[in-house]
């Protein structure tokens, strides 16, 4: 799975306890983590937990007695390719009063949606996605319950990356409905 745009500090300590509290139950499961700002490492909530990880930079990763359990993105525009590979997406900036980041770029991917309850600034993406596609969590604890009900569950996971396909589709085109709207608000100007 994936959390992309994560803030540090305690959004990221969230993300990592969810993560951390699935690993005994399924062994195979891995988390990309992937920072909003790459400057913000997540290495200290890692190896408090002693997750081994590494960084997709190559940068020194924490010293582990197996392979990594979660790779941290540490380069700027490799984000959309980890949710697209990815069984499942969180959101961040929705657990803490952020307001939220694009939730439609997950959707977009296909992969079934998680995020918080705070989605100030993604509103109407988020009320479409919970019609179907995504989830909205509270906390680690719903985080962590939420991801094993769609590791269990292989039908319903495709079911709601389908349908997050789908809505993230339905919002596909602003551009031209932005243009076709000041070409007739300002026909005087030139489009």
């Amino acid at each position: 799975w994936c959390a992309g745009s994560v803030r540090s500090g305690e959004e990221t300590a969230k993300i990592v306890e969810a993560f951390d509290s699935l690993r005994p139950r399924f062994p195979n499961l891995r988390l990309v983590l992937a920072p909003r700002h790459v400057e913000s490492p997540a290495d200290g909530d890692l190896t408090a937990r002693g997750i081994p990880f590494a960084n997709l930079s190559g940068k020194a990763s924490a010293p582990s007695s197996g392979p990594a359990q979660c790779l941290v993105i540490d380069q700027l525009g490799k984000l959309r390719a980890f949710y697209g590979a990815s069984d499942a997406a969180f959101v961040g900036g929705t657990l803490v009063p952020v307001g939220g980041h694009n939730l439609l770029e997950p959707a977009a991917a296909g992969v079934p949606v998680l995020f918080g309850p705070h989605t100030g600034s993604i509103q109407a993406p988020a009320e479409a996605l919970l019609k179907g596609g995504a989830a909205r969590v509270k906390d680690s604890k719903e985080l962590a319950a939420k991801l094993a009900a769609w590791i269990e569950d292989a039908g319903a996971r495709k079911r709601t990356g389908e349908l997050a396909l789908k809505t993230a589709e339905s919002f596909s085109g602003a551009a031209g409905r932005t243009a076709s709207f000041l070409r007739e608000a300002l026909p005087e100007a030139r489009l």
